[in-house]
């Protein structure tokens, strides 16, 4: 099952044959920017930046606006960056940029906002990730920000990403983080985007005990797109776009972000926009594009 959305002004696309064909069902157009899906794909959530949260229970045929609470729906839209799904599609938890990180427990009948330990509660989010089972969660801002739960959303940790000996604090335009399916392996990465206060990340940080310590495999300056992250978290891939003068690629590591190796790719395309792995780590999807240029690119799946 493969979900993909069209930006700026496209459709949210769902295969469920690796690939093979897709099909929009009744989405509406618009800057398609994140999705996840529950297993067997009982549930598929899908959010727009500058506009809602949509739900597809039929494998995308249908899509429904999530309109249960004001904390997702308001009818001039509303700037969504990112939204995960716990395996059993119960738990929904959504990050809105300069705004509230949101949370849900009944597929989303329900919402209520989280309460961070620290204000403001208001933030510039960027994206959000969660374990298998929902109970972990983490989110990243742009504004250099990482908090942790593990209790599903109750409670809220700040965490300090350090690295090096002595460790050194790490702040960077956080762009993109995702996590292993049992809560403790955690990537992050930083990206340019967003005006005259974002900056290259410098590296893929990587922590395997939920924050509480991380290394850095890599030492490249790059705008970081996307991450993926293995059920086990030992896969760790990764997307860069061009910057500069320097073209984007795709990385990978199979060692739990110690070392991350180039990946030889089909065609020409450079400049990477997201990428995802299956639970074993052996399959893929990656995209190319970017949206803010409405540079239109390709979708490319692989196995190993």
């Amino acid at each position: 099952m493969l979900v993909a959305g069209e930006a700026p002004n496209g459709l949210i696309w769902v295969s469920a044959d690796g690939g093979a064909t897709w099909t929009s069902g009744n989405s509406t157009p618009g800057v398609w920017i994140a999705s996840d899906v529950s297993e067997n794909a009982g549930l598929i959530v899908a959010v727009r930046f500058a506009g809602g949260m949509y739900t597809s229970t039929d494998q995308g045929v249908t899509w429904t606006r999530v309109t249960s609470s004001p904390l997702v729906f308001d009818a001039a839209g509303q700037s969504f960056e990112s939204v995960t799904v716990s395996h059993n599609g119960q738990r929904i938890a959504a990050v809105i940029q300069n705004g509230n990180l949101v949370l849900s427990n009944d597929s989303g009948a329900t919402w209520a906002a989280a309460t961070l330990p620290d204000a403001p509660q208001i933030r510039w989010w960027r994206s959000i990730d969660s374990s298998a089972d929902g109970s972990v969660l983490v989110a990243a801002s742009h504004n250099g920000e990482v908090y942790v739960s593990s209790d599903a959303g109750v409670t809220w940790a700040a965490v300090t990403v350090a690295v090096g000996t002595p460790a050194a604090a790490v702040i960077e335009t956080w762009y993109r983080v995702k996590m292993s399916d049992d809560g403790n392996t955690i990537a992050l990465a930083a990206n340019t985007f967003g005006g005259a206060a974002g900056a290259p990340g410098t590296d893929i940080y990587v922590s395997h005990d939920r924050g509480a310590t991380w290394t850095g495999g890599l030492t490249l300056t790059a705008d970081y797109t996307g991450l993926a992250v293995s059920a086990d978290g030992q896969s760790i891939a990764a997307t860069l776009s061009d910057l500069n003068a320097t073209p984007g690629q795709v990385l990978l590591s199979d060692d739990g972000g110690m070392t991350f190796t180039p990946q030889t790719m089909p065609g020409t395309d450079t400049n990477w926009r997201a990428i995802a792995m299956s639970d074993n780590g052996n399959r893929f999807v990656a995209v190319t594009g970017q949206f803010n240029t409405a540079q239109s690119g390709l979708l490319y799946t692989g196995t190993r």
